[in-house]
């Protein structure tokens, strides 16, 4: 599946970076065998294991997986907090497909525009990477609301340290969906454009960081 995505997405990416650069919208389309490709890279890269761990078995708080794609991190967080309420937010088409995967009872799929209540803590796998600073900071924003003022947002993401593999990725990501590698600064930027603060960053896996945010206060 991996291959696959290779060649049906990225290399049609790079043929049109010409037209990108020369200020071409770009529109990131998902298909289910793109969600197949992303959960099949999450259970390979180990990151629903480490993003379940994130929690003590014995949490009992609800938490909410932001882009979640067809659900594999929110069973996992499910099985290792059986005590915990999950529930997964997705785009309308993608949650859709997600309800028909999903045969775990205690993982509700929700749009944004559906999702009511106040979560104890977010977790958030390879989203961000995929959208531009507007996009990105919006999409934060949205999540802050749904937030205790203590809570934690687990970000898994790409962060950029100068070299030449993240600047590839970068070029990448701004011809295939209008998206972005970023570095130290610009992720504390992003984050504190949207009313968060960073807690830590921690390398997870080659490319990708854990990145901890809470909510800023109003007199931060």
């Amino acid at each position: 599946p991996a291959a696959r995505e290779l060649r049906s997405r990225a290399v049609p990416a790079w043929a049109s970076l010409a037209d990108v650069v020369r200020g071409a919208s770009v529109r990131y389309e998902q298909h289910a065998d793109t969600d197949r490709t992303f959960a099949a890279f999450t259970l390979a890269s180990g990151t629903r294991t480490f993003l379940a761990e994130e929690f003590a078995s014995e949490f009992d708080g609800h938490i909410v997986d932001v882009g979640g794609g067809l659900g594999a991190v929110a069973v996992a967080i499910a099985t290792h907090c059986p005590n915990a309420t999950v529930s997964l937010v997705e785009r309308p088409e993608i949650a859709d497909r997600a309800r028909l995967a999903l045969g775990h009872e205690r993982v509700d799929v929700h749009t944004s525009s559906t999702f009511q209540g106040a979560a104890d803590a977010a977790v958030m796998s390879r989203v961000l990477m995929n959208l531009d600073d507007d996009d990105a900071t919006a999409l934060l924003g949205e999540v802050r609301c749904w937030l205790h003022p203590d809570a934690v947002l687990t970000v898994l993401d790409v962060v950029g340290d100068g070299g030449a593999a993240g600047a590839l990725l970068d070029v990448q990501l701004m011809a295939r969906s209008g998206g972005a590698v970023r570095d130290r600064a610009q992720w504390s930027a992003l984050a504190e454009g949207a009313g968060f603060e960073i807690v830590e960053i921690v390398a997870v896996t080659p490319p990708l960081s854990a990145i901890r945010l809470r909510r800023r206060s109003k007199g931060d």
